[in-house]
């Protein structure tokens, strides 16, 4: 899925996730890639980056 992402220009996923949805949660913590999270009035904002 990342190299498709690439091929389209993309730069990174992301997604807004509820506090409550661990589940989802814990996939973006299993990518071996580097996570950033924000969180505000009970959800997440996550990333994940491609890097070069």
């Amino acid at each position: 899925m990342t190299q498709a992402a690439r091929e389209r220009g993309l730069k990174g996923f992301t997604a807004d996730v509820l506090g409550t949805n661990k589940a989802m949660i814990k996939v973006f913590e299993k990518s071996s890639r580097a996570l950033k999270a924000t969180i505000e009035s009970g959800i997440y904002e996550l990333s994940i980056p491609f890097g070069d």
